[in-house]
């Protein structure tokens, strides 16, 4: 499934800074979760953020752009300033049930799941998406809109998963 850019704003609409920052990072880095969950400070570039593939895919910087500094913007400010080791650490949310993690802690997988999870019904459920999609429609997303298709990857199999739009090119002349 190819996210619509219609559909993203919807879901960024309703997310919390928290979560704006984290489909940022996912869109334009074309990040995993994991690889996310596992982002450290050291891994913010002064020209750009370095993604540390898992799966055996190349990493890369993503060069920082306006969009990229404007998330980051969101987590500071959504921290208050605080710079914890893990960029992605913990939100600061009241759980509900299961184990309290403290903010900037490492993230567990099962909180950025059950947390999405909530996100994308709660956008089903006000009528502003018709589909539910997974986090990982995200880096699908940024795959197919990246003028590059740049994924990662190292085989052409393995980046046609992540290109889920008809690409556009130039005729020969």
């Amino acid at each position: 499934m190819y996210v619509s850019d219609e559909d993203y704003a919807c879901v960024y609409y309703l997310a919390n800074p928290f979560w704006k920052a984290v489909m940022e990072f996912a869109y334009i880095c074309r990040a995993r979760r994991s690889e996310l969950i596992n982002m450290k400070r050291n891994q913010l570039l002064e020209r750009g953020i370095q993604l540390k593939r898992a799966k055996g895919s190349l990493d890369e910087i993503t060069l920082l752009i306006p969009r990229l500094r404007k998330a980051l913007k969101l987590l500071e400010d959504y921290n208050n300033g605080e710079k914890f080791e893990y960029v992605f650490g913990a939100p600061n949310v009241i759980a509900k049930k299961g184990i309290q993690m403290s903010p900037g802690q490492k993230m567990h997988k099962n909180t950025l799941d059950s947390q999405w999870q909530k996100l994308i019904n709660r956008a089903v459920d006000e009528g502003l998406i018709d589909e539910k999609w997974h986090f990982h429609d995200l880096k699908a997303k940024g795959v197919s809109d990246h003028e590059g298709l740049v994924s990662g990857h190292k085989t052409l199999e393995a980046k046609k998963i992540y290109i889920r739009k008809t690409q556009e090119v130039q005729g020969t002349r």
